[in-house]
C-alpha cells in the first residue's frame, strides 16, 4: 500500500515538473510580458511609465502618485499597460502595488526594460547616462491607435514624439499633485473614436503643460 502512494506520489511531482517546463506554462504566467496585444486590440492603448509617471521609486520603498485610481476611469474607452525601462523583477511588484491601490487589475500588457533598445550615443552623451534606454512604438504596435505616457521626453523616439504625452515628474513631497487626474480628464475629452488618437495629443498636452504651469509652479520647457 506505501509503495503504491509513494509511486502515485513521484508520478504527480514528475507532472508537475513536466508543467512548469511547459512553454504554454510559460505564456500564462507571462501573459502580460508579451506583446500579442496588436492581434486582440480593439480600443486605443495608452502604455504608462513607472518611476516619475505613476510612481516614484527609491532604494528603500515605492510611492504610488497621488490620484492614481483615476485611471479606473479609463478603462471602458482604452486599454492600459505599462512601458517601463526598469528591470523585470522591478517592474511587477510596482504593478502589483498599483493594482492593489486601485483594487482591480489595470494593465493588458506589461512591458520592462528587456522591451526597450539603447539610445543612440548621442542622445547618451545629452543626458549623461550610458545605460539610457529608448521605448519603441511603431514596431510593436503600429502607428494609429497607441501613445506613449511618460515623464522623460527622450524615452520617446523623435520619430514617434507626436504619440508622447510628457507628464511632469512626481516628487512624493507633492502630495497634493493632481496630474493624472488632469490627464484622465484630457483624454477623455480630447480623444475621439472615429479619429487617429495621435490629433488629441497636442491639445492633452497643453491641457498638462497648463496644470504644470498654474498649479505645480514649474517652468515649462
Amino acid at each position: 500500500m506505501m509503495e503504491s502512494y509513494n509511486m502515485w506520489i513521484r508520478m504527480v511531482i514528475q507532472w508537475l515538473r513536466s508543467w512548469i517546463r511547459d512553454p504554454l506554462y510559460k505564456r500564462i504566467t507571462n501573459a502580460r510580458d508579451v506583446c500579442t496585444i496588436k492581434e486582440v486590440r480593439t480600443k486605443p492603448l495608452l502604455m504608462f511609465d513607472l518611476n516619475g509617471t505613476l510612481v516614484h521609486r527609491s532604494t528603500k520603498h515605492t510611492v504610488i502618485r497621488p490620484g492614481i485610481t483615476e485611471l479606473a476611469r479609463l478603462q471602458d474607452r482604452f486599454q492600459l499597460g505599462i512601458y517601463s525601462c526598469a528591470t523585470k523583477k522591478n517592474v511587477y511588484p510596482m504593478v502589483r502595488q498599483i493594482e492593489d491601490a486601485v483594487g482591480e487589475k489595470l494593465f493588458c500588457m506589461v512591458l520592462h526594460r528587456g522591451h526597450c533598445e539603447d539610445a543612440s550615443e548621442d542622445v547618451r552623451r545629452n543626458i549623461g547616462k550610458w545605460y539610457a534606454k529608448q521605448k519603441p512604438l511603431y514596431d510593436r504596435f503600429g502607428r494609429r491607435d497607441v501613445l506613449l505616457i511618460d515623464d522623460e521626453r527622450y524615452k520617446c523616439l523623435p520619430k514617434e514624439r507626436d504619440q508622447l504625452i510628457w507628464v511632469p515628474s512626481w516628487n512624493p513631497s507633492r502630495e497634493d499633485d493632481q496630474t493624472l487626474s488632469t490627464l484622465v480628464n484630457a483624454l477623455l475629452r480630447y480623444v475621439h473614436d472615429d479619429e487617429d488618437v495621435c490629433r488629441a495629443v497636442p491639445r492633452i498636452n497643453r491641457s498638462i503643460r497648463k496644470y504644470k504651469r498654474e498649479h505645480l509652479k514649474l517652468k515649462i520647457e
